[in-house]
C-alpha cells in the first residue's frame, strides 16, 4: 500500500502547485483512507446486482434493503474511522517512518471523511442499479466540482491539510446530496418497472 498513489484530482492539483514532498505528506495519509474504505468498494460490487434485481422483480423490498445496507455500512464507517482518527500517529509511523509524522492531522482529517465516504458508497450502488443514471450523475457531478473548485482554492494556501478538507466536504456533499435522492426515489417507490408497465397495459 505504501508504494501506491492513486491519482485523485486533488493529488494532481497539489502535483502542479506544490512540492513532492507535500504531495507525498497527502498520499501517504490518502493511501491509508484506500485501505479503511476498501470494505466499502467491496460493498458496492457484491450488493449492485442485489439492488438492480430487486428494483426489477420485488421493488418492495427496496426499503428494507436500503435501510439495512445504511445500518450497515454506517456502523462500519464509524468502527473503523473511530479507531484511525485516534491512531493515526501509529498507523503512519508503521506504514511510513517518523518522518512522515505531517501526516498525521491530514490522515486524521480523512478518517473523518471516511465516514461520509462509506455512505456515497451507497448512492454508488443503489441509484445505478434502480436505473437512475442522471440523477446519480447529478449528484456524482456535484460533488466533483465541489471537490475541484475546494482543492484550488485551499491547496496554495494550506497545501495537503486544505486537500484533506477539500475531499472531507467531497465526501460528504456526495453522501447527503446522494442520499436525499436515494430516499426521494427508493423511500417513495418512484420505481417504474417492467413487470409494473405490463401489469398496466393488461388492464
Amino acid at each position: 500500500m505504501a508504494g501506491y498513489i492513486e491519482l485523485s484530482p486533488e493529488l494532481i492539483i497539489q502535483m502542479l502547485v506544490n512540492n513532492s514532498s507535500v504531495v507525498g505528506e497527502y498520499s501517504a495519509a490518502y493511501n491509508i483512507l484506500s485501505g479503511i474504505t476498501l470494505p466499502a468498494r467491496s460493498f458496492n460490487v457484491s450488493a449492485f446486482p442485489i439492488f438492480a434485481r430487486a428494483s426489477t422483480h420485488t421493488p418492495e423490498k427496496l426499503n428494507d434493503l436500503f435501510r439495512l445496507s445504511f445500518l450497515g455500512l454506517a456502523f462500519l464507517g464509524l468502527i473503523l474511522a473511530i479507531p484511525t482518527y485516534f491512531l493515526a500517529p501509529i498507523l503512519i509511523n508503521l506504514a511510513y517512518g517518523s518522518k512522515f509524522s505531517t501526516s498525521v492531522d491530514i490522515l486524521r482529517i480523512l478518517a473523518v471523511a471516511s465516514f461520509g465516504t462509506y455512505l456515497f458508497y451507497l448512492v454508488h450502488t443503489i441509484l445505478p442499479a434502480i436505473d437512475r443514471v442522471k440523477p446519480y450523475m447529478i449528484v456524482v457531478g456535484t460533488a466533483a466540482g465541489v471537490n475541484v473548485i475546494l482543492n484550488v482554492i485551499l491547496i496554495p494556501h494550506y497545501q495537503a491539510i486544505g486537500s484533506a478538507i477539500a475531499t472531507l466536504a467531497t465526501e460528504y456533499t456526495g453522501a447527503i446530496f446522494g442520499l436525499i435522492m436515494v430516499i426521494y426515489f427508493v423511500g417513495k417507490n418512484k420505481i417504474t418497472t417492467l413487470p409494473q408497465i405490463e401489469k398496466e397495459v393488461i388492464k
